[in-house]
Parts: structure tokens; C-alpha cells; sequence
């Protein structure tokens, strides 16, 4: 973190963090993917998309995702900036009260959204909710479903909790697929081709129920997991940053 007073002004506290970006991704072009079994994996998925209409239609698909890896005895978070009846439903799915409590303080936050699909807990998936992580603390090691509840998402903090990989859509926050993969998803692909690394826009139109959207989805994890470059990835490599 770093804070204006500590550098003197905007200019010099800019200066000295594009510096550490620029050690860290040198530090980190040198890492590799290793395999490791699939309930060893820490999968993100950025809930951010919740404040949009048609990106939110995707957040069952990744909770349905989650439940897969949940069921290998993997962990995975949730995390991004939350309307209030999203964390309404997962709070429902809390393990203990206190998960609850933590859960509906983010309450207050604007509900811009009242969907179908937050009310619609069938195209929901079901692991319940292990608990909430200040970030970048690192994950329990007891498999299930985390919440983030941090006041700020970057990149860094996300990774710092032990993510191998991050899912996103086009509209949540902005990551850099150098720190890990960021397997980016969409509805609507006709102008983000190169940015998009799997369309689900068939489950928007009614041709794909949640719970097959969400295999697909867990089969690409699986494939960038094992080698296969993101959109991301590719973009960088070409661009000469990767």
C-alpha cells in the first residue's frame, strides 16, 4: 500500500508503485504452471459482474461452477463488489451466524439490480459458505466456498490468497492475467473477440441450462489450467509483456 503523505504528492507515490508493478511482473515472468491435483486447486471468480444486468445473468453459472470444485475438495472465493440480494442468498447458505453476520454487514450497498436470477435459487449451485477472508489473508485449508470482504480488490491481495486462477467477466475489475490466468466469460461476445475465452451466450438464450454452462466452464479451468493460454495471455505475449 502506498499512502500520498509517505512520498510526497500524487507524482512521486505514482512513480514508486508503477516501479513494484514492474519488479513484480519481472519476478513473476519467470513462474511456470505446475499440476496439482484438482482439490488442491483456489479458484476466484469475480462476483462484480452482479452490479450488471447481462453479466450478472452469469453469477449462477459460476456458483454452480464453485460447487464442482467444492465436490473434489477444492476451496474457492468470491469476490468483487456485491448488491445486497446477491449477498442475501449466500448468506442463506453460511455455515454458522457469524458467516451470516459478516455477510449481511454488506448490506446498505446499492441494490441497482432486483433480477429473476438472484431470486431464482434453482439455477443457484449449493456448497455452503465456509467462511470470509480479509484479504490478502490466505484461504482456510478446509475445503468449501469463501467470501472476500475486503474494502478494495486489487489484483495483488486476490492473489495473495492463494488463487491459481481468477474468473471473470468483461466488466469486473480489472486484472492482469501476468499474476495468474484470468479466464475471462461473456453472453455477448460479438465485440470482445479478443478478450473472451469462452462464450456462454447460449445459456442467455435459453440453449444452455446453468448446470451445463457450468461444465463447460469448468472444463476450460481445467484446460488453462494445464497449459492452454488465456486471451489474456496471448494478448501479452504479443504484445512482448508476457
Amino acid at each position: 500500500m502506498f499512502r500520498l503523505q509517505d512520498y510526497g504528492g500524487i507524482g512521486q507515490a505514482s512513480a514508486t508503485a508503477l516501479q513494484a508493478v514492474v519488479e513484480m511482473k519481472r519476478d513473476m515472468s519467470t513462474a511456470r504452471r505446475e499440476l496439482v491435483p484438482v482439490n488442491k486447486l483456489c479458484v476466484a471468480f469475480d462476483f462484480s459482474g452482479s452490479m450488471a444486468v447481462e453479466e450478472g445473468k452469469l453469477l449462477p453459472v459460476f456458483d454452480r461452477c464453485s460447487d464442482r470444485f467444492v465436490e473434489e475438495g477444492g476451496r474457492t472465493l468470491y469476490f468483487g463488489e456485491m448488491e445486497e440480494s446477491l449477498l442475501k442468498l449466500l448468506a442463506r447458505r453460511a455455515t454458522g451466524s457469524g458467516v451470516t453476520d459478516i455477510l449481511m454487514a454488506g448490506r446498505g450497498r446499492d441494490n441497482v439490480f432486483a433480477r429473476d436470477e438472484l431470486n431464482n435459487e434453482d439455477q443457484w449451485g449449493s456448497a455452503p459458505i465456509e467462511g470470509t477472508v480479509v484479504l490478502p489473508q490466505a484461504l482456510p485449508e478446509k475445503p468449501g466456498v469463501y467470501v472476500a470482504v475486503s474494502e478494495a480488490f486489487a489484483p495483488e491481495k486476490v492473489v495473495s490468497a492463494g488463487i491459481h486462477l481468477i474468473v471473470s467477466t468483461p466488466g469486473g475489475q480489472p486484472l492482469v492475467d501476468s499474476f495468474v490466468p484470468v479466464l475471462r466469460v461473456a453472453t455477448d461476445t460479438w465485440n470482445l473477440r479478443d478478450i473472451i475465452d469462452l462464450d456462454l451466450s447460449g445459456f442467455l438464450r435459453g440453449k444452455l441450462s446453468s448446470e451445463n454452462a457450468a461444465i463447460l466452464l469448468v472444463s476450460e479451468i481445467l484446460a488453462t489450467c494445464s497449459g492452454k493460454l488465456t486471451a489474456g495471455e496471448v494478448f501479452l505475449q504479443a504484445m512482448g509483456a508476457g
